[in-house]
């Protein structure tokens, strides 16, 4: 998980170089705009099944009392 905070989140939670057919899934992405940047013509990549968010923070795990 890619967790940012204000003025220090990086372009894009996932970066690929010179690296073709890249898949990239089941990821979960808090305070990013873009998943991955592509840097060369060569990358492609194969996205499925992530969540993009557009909060500060994940969610709290916090448990209330009582709740399992």
């Amino acid at each position: 998980m890619v967790d940012s905070s204000p003025g220090t989140a990086p372009a894009a939670a996932i970066s690929v170089i010179d690296s073709k057919d890249v898949v990239i899934e089941n990821n979960r992405i808090y305070g990013l705009k873009t998943l991955a940047k592509m840097w060369d013509d060569k990358s492609s990549t194969i996205m499925r099944n992530n969540e993009m968010r557009n909060l500060l923070s994940a969610p709290s795990m916090r448990v209330e009392p009582g709740v399992q």
